[in-house]
């Protein structure tokens, strides 16, 4: 309400602390009827009730939207951690089968040594 430059009544914000307001006039075929009466201490707390109800509603879509990002972090973390473990143990099953080759290998040299043909 301060940025609007043709409100001129910012006494009335900074004293009651907030930040938009909405008004209609109250009319009939384009004439005023009257101005409304004062709020009754029901109306008021009615009202109050509405706006920490959406306070609460609004602080509940920001901290789901805190969590909905990091359960995305983590899955992405997840995903890569689980594509680690799966090149890892490639590797590992690379690695015992040269092992495997290299004591085939020895075990034919062995016999190829122990035999008189050479």
């Amino acid at each position: 309400m301060l940025a609007d430059k043709d409100y001129t009544w910012s006494g009335a914000q900074k004293i009651g602390g907030y930040r938009a307001a909405l008004g209609a006039p109250l009319l009939r075929e384009g004439n005023v009827v009257g101005v409304p009466q004062p709020y009754t201490d029901k109306q008021i707390e009615l009202v109050t009730t509405f706006a920490d109800q959406a306070v609460i509603a609004i602080e509940n879509a920001r901290l789901f939207d805190e969590v909905q990002a990091r359960t995305r972090e983590l899955s992405e973390s997840l995903e890569q951690q689980r594509r680690t473990a799966l090149a890892t143990a490639a590797s590992f099953a690379t690695f015992c089968c040269l092992i495997a080759v290299v004591f085939c290998a020895i075990g034919f040299a062995k016999k190829a040594l122990s035999t008189d043909e050479f």
